[in-house]
């Protein structure tokens, strides 16, 4: 009778820790992408990159994003800020997706061709995350690179 009750009580305590696993999935990442689309010819700016470190829980050397942002018109002298108004994204690792809106975020100018960027996001199902980066507009198809991290 033993034999049979161990791999139960395995399966059980498994289900049992499933669910504090699933409600932890820390976002730790180094992004790297390019543009795809700029604002005015699509409506939002469309980025697609690679993603390196944790992404929602599991660790990966090669993840991805898509981001399709909303700003203000962009302004290009050294301290100008523009306003990120809004957008989605989308971050994978292995099987796991998450998906969500950007809800805020700046652009400032280095009065380079480049902007320091910081975006708030929050996925479908609440998590909170930070993204501070830099895009350069110094080179063809521009560049963006930054960390994400987790909130919460």
């Amino acid at each position: 009778m033993k034999r049979c009750l161990t791999p139960l009580v395995l399966v059980c305590l498994l289900f049992l820790a499933a669910p504090a696993r699933a409600a932890s999935n820390p976002t730790d990442a180094f992004a790297f992408g390019i543009e795809l689309c700029p604002e005015s010819l699509c409506g939002s700016a469309i980025f697609t990159g690679i993603l390196s470190g944790t992404v929602a829980g599991i660790d990966t050397r090669l993840g991805s994003f898509s981001v399709a942002v909303k700003h203000d018109p962009l302004q290009e002298d050294k301290g100008d800020v523009t306003a990120i108004t809004g957008g989605v994204f989308q971050l994978r690792a292995g099987l796991r997706t998450v998906r969500g809106t950007i809800v805020d975020g700046l652009l400032i100018s280095n009065g380079d061709n480049t902007f320091d960027v910081t975006m708030e996001l929050v996925s479908s199902n609440g998590q909170l995350f930070l993204f501070q980066g830099t895009l350069s507009h110094n080179s063809f198809p521009p560049t963006i690179f930054g960390h994400i991290v987790s909130l919460n």
